[in-house]
């Protein structure tokens, strides 16, 4: 008698940023950040961060990491609203 390999229930899918196009997204980001009135040290830790975020966990986890740093004052909504919607641009479901 043959056994028969138990196959695993697929995983859930999850928006997370799309590999393929980070060079993109990081020159995207880096010139809204350019516009923005924020302090060097904390455009690039904004930045890296998001980077890994939305990389590793979800594009939902990046967003709330954002709104967040919103209730904390260092970002504006404005700007929020702008990561936002880049964030989405550059989403694949993975």
């Amino acid at each position: 008698m043959r056994r028969r390999k138990k196959i695993p229930p697929p995983q859930k899918r999850i928006r997370k940023l799309n590999v393929r196009k980070e060079v993109y997204f990081k020159y995207d980001l880096n010139k809204i950040l350019e516009k923005s009135d924020l302090e060097d040290g904390i455009k690039n830790s904004l930045m890296a961060t998001l980077l890994v975020i939305s990389t590793r966990k979800s594009i939902d986890d990046a967003k709330k990491y954002l709104q967040e740093k919103v209730d904390e004052g260092v970002i504006g909504s404005d700007l929020c609203d702008r990561i936002s919607s880049l964030l989405d641009r550059y989403a694949q479901w993975r």
